[in-house]
């Protein structure tokens, strides 16, 4: 069976933001290598993308309600959602457990249920949750360009999965390895 790979909800951010057909890495000087890097384990790594209960209820409180929709639909009909499967006093006494090492509780949160999922990576570009972990938990949080470089596809791949006529990145090569 295949591992899915958890994301927070920056790294879901920038593959929905590379996921437009306006996008050009071209001039993404800052966050580019992050967004081809969740695009390019999406498109080409056989490992799913999963989101988990805390980054659904932070994308479901986006008050724009264009981006929450966004966030949304690719989250259902793209990555995995389903539901966390652990006892609500346990996710908590866990959550508990990881706040002595980290401040953020949401972070806490999404690391728990990275753990309880069964999961060993999660990718995130929050400086402050990389390293942060380390010891405490089991979940290796990762860049998304430093895991897509772990995967070490080769140059001119073939994608496992492709963009569809009608995607926004449908005919685009940037995404391509080997074309970038």
């Amino acid at each position: 069976m295949t591992r899915a790979i958890a994301i927070d909800s920056n790294a879901l951010t920038y593959l929905i933001e590379a996921n437009q057909e306006d996008y050009d890495p071209a001039i993404d000087i800052h966050l580019g290598k992050q967004r081809i890097a969740m695009i390019r384990t999406l498109f080409y790594s056989d490992r799913l993308l999963w989101v988990g209960p805390t980054v659904e209820a932070e994308y479901r409180n986006i008050p724009d309600p264009i981006k929450r929709e966004a966030h949304r639909r690719i989250a259902q009909y793209v990555l995995e959602d389903q539901p966390l499967r652990v006892d609500r006093d346990t996710l908590e006494a866990r959550v508990r457990e990881l706040t002595s090492s980290h401040r953020g509780e949401a972070d806490c949160r999404v690391v728990a249920e990275t753990e309880f999922a069964g999961l060993d990576t999660l990718l995130s570009c929050d400086e402050r949750m990389l390293g942060a972990f380390t010891g405490v938990s089991q979940v290796s949080i990762r860049q998304p360009c430093d895991f897509w470089e772990s995967l070490r596809i080769p140059s001119r791949s073939t994608p496992l999965r492709c963009p569809a006529p009608g995607h926004p990145l449908f005919g685009k090569n940037w995404w391509k390895i080997g074309d970038a």
